[in-house]
């Protein structure tokens, strides 16, 4: 993020890491936070997180003077603690997420002390270790893991985190009713559909807060005649493609292609069947890519995909309510998780004025080249086009 010069102010970076080093110091001490391992009283503990935030700075100095000094040039990355880089890797690209920080922003207006605003703080103060801290306490609140000292899944932690903050907007997320439904079996394909329209996804749509206007899509699965009047409309906040066989290559289009079919279903026999398609489109498209088979194995496929991505042949025209023209995507984001024999590491790769840059924890961030495919992607970010 672009707004560390307020960082001077909340940190000193005069003392020196003494021989134990600066991780084990910061980790030690923060794992008996995190484990409630602690006798100390809060003046003791606030001066150990305040010491600990001195290492921090002073082991990170020659980054952040680099910023300040050419902050136009220079970007970094967000503070890890304990085995938080699938936090990080979700929540560097929702700070750039168009809007996302600024709803915020307007829904937090009392500085009440929410996950939202913690939010806010941490896009301002990356290297704040008490501040972070906080987040990861408060993060529990929606799962106890997420803060405790062992990593996550990111995508399902990044969702997770988007239901809640909708949740506080006094918006959640649920599935439709049918109670004002009129179907009946002896309407024809195209009717059944105009009211599902007209009274599932056209009054939902009317409810929006504005995170769900920012992530928010709908997708329609199937109708039978004998089961007319339970239609299976869903709100989904991200697309969830499982790569279920070992390729080389597998194109991102395929795999959209396999869960929309281009085809409408027609009556046969006594039923009515409509297969998956697309209903509504949100301004931001998150992918979500499942790499584990059978809970155990993982799929290094290399899946192959584009800066643009184009909808069309995946929506339900015949429902779709908005401007046909924009049904395009543009990438703006990648999270990325690696995985060895020994560990796993999510990072993320952000573009921002046509150039591609890796963030990775709290290193100085760097310029990366284009690619179009990778055996470790896990989540595609796409915005839709104005």
């Amino acid at each position: 993020m672009n707004n560390h010069s307020k960082f001077q102010t909340s940190t000193n970076t005069s003392q020196n890491i003494q021989n134990e080093g600066f991780f084990n110091k910061i980790y030690r001490y923060l794992l008996n936070l995190i484990q409630r391992n602690h006798n100390e009283n809060s003046r003791d503990i606030n001066k150990k997180l305040n010491e600990s935030m001195n290492y921090y700075s002073n082991y990170y100095k020659d980054n952040i003077n680099f910023f300040i000094k050419e902050p136009s040039i220079s970007k970094i990355g967000l503070v890890n603690l304990l085995n938080d880089c699938y936090i990080i890797s979700f929540l560097q690209i929702l700070f750039h997420t168009p809007n996302f920080l600024n709803i915020l922003k307007k829904y937090n207006s009392k500085k009440e002390e929410t996950i939202a605003s913690y939010l806010i703080l941490v896009s301002e103060y990356p290297f704040n270790v008490e501040i972070f801290y906080r987040l990861k306490q408060l993060l529990g609140t929606i799962n106890p893991d997420y803060s405790k000292p062992w990593s996550n899944d990111s995508q399902e932690f990044g969702i997770d985190l988007i239901n809640h903050l909708i949740s506080e907007m006094k918006g959640p997320i649920y599935e439709n009713s049918d109670e004002n439904a009129n179907l009946n079996e002896n309407m024809n394909f195209i009717q059944v559909k105009k009211i599902v329209y007209d009274n599932y996804i056209s009054t939902y749509q009317k409810k929006l807060n504005e995170l769900e206007k920012l992530f928010l899509f709908n997708q329609i699965d199937i109708f039978c005649k004998e089961n007319v009047q339970n239609p299976r409309i869903s709100s989904n906040l991200h697309l969830e493609l499982t790569l279920q066989t070992y390729q080389n290559y597998i194109e991102i289009e395929s795999l959209i292609g396999q869960k929309y079919k281009n085809e409408n279903g027609q009556p046969n026999n006594n039923q009515i069947i409509i297969k998956s398609k697309i209903a509504s489109l949100p301004e931001i498209l998150i992918i979500s890519i499942n790499r584990v088979l059978n809970n155990k194995n993982i799929n290094y496929s290399r899946l192959i995909f584009k800066d643009t991505l184009d909808l069309a042949n995946y929506i339900d025209f015949d429902l779709f309510k908005d401007d046909k023209k924009r049904t395009t995507y543009n990438l703006y984001a990648i999270n990325e998780c690696v995985h060895t024999d020994k560990y796993s590491h999510y990072k993320c790769y952000i573009k921002m004025e046509n150039r591609w840059f890796i963030f990775d924890d709290d290193k100085k961030v760097e310029e990366y080249g284009s690619f179009d495919n990778s055996p470790f992607i896990v989540g595609l970010f796409y915005k839709r086009n104005a």
